[in-house]
């Protein structure tokens, strides 16, 4: 079941990004990176007022957002700070990049999730070990069978 929704998350990462090589065509990145974080923070505005008018619509959801110190506030900045950079830099390889090179990349995102979110408790360094394995094959320069060094 993940992994048919894994799919189909692909699938509308796919369209999502066409629509934003369109909408980054003849527009500035600056500007369609703030509009799209407009519009998409708009579904936690009755949240964020419920909490602050103290109207307590959400309290008993998964919606409820609770007041933060100070130390809290720094840090979601920081992330906001993270996030909108990694953003900007996707636009911007979106806008210049054919979207037949952006595309892919950023379908395989929610699989690359799954495969790093993967766990398996009973053999954890079974697995790590897997992993190592893997990625010294495929980062050993190739060779002939007669030891000469293929060229790339």
């Amino acid at each position: 079941m993940w992994l048919i929704l894994a799919f189909l998350s692909t699938l509308l990462l796919g369209f999502y990004d066409v629509a934003k090589k369109q909408a980054l065509r003849d527009n500035s990145v600056p500007a369609v990176l703030l509009l799209n974080t407009f519009f998409s923070s708009l579904i936690f505005l009755p949240s964020i007022v419920s909490t602050l008018s103290g109207g307590g619509w959400f309290d008993a959801t998964a919606y409820r957002i609770p007041l933060g110190t100070a130390h809290d506030h720094i840090l979601v900045a920081l992330k906001a700070v993270i996030v909108l950079s990694s953003w900007a830099f996707g636009y911007y390889g979106i806008k210049h990049l054919p979207i037949t090179i952006v595309g892919p990349i950023n379908a395989t995102r929610p699989v690359m999730v799954l495969i790093g979110a993967r766990r398996a408790p009973q053999r954890p360094a079974m697995d790590r070990c897997r992993a190592g394995r893997l990625f010294t094959l495929h980062a050993q320069p190739r060779r002939t069978t007669r030891g000469h060094r293929l060229r790339p």
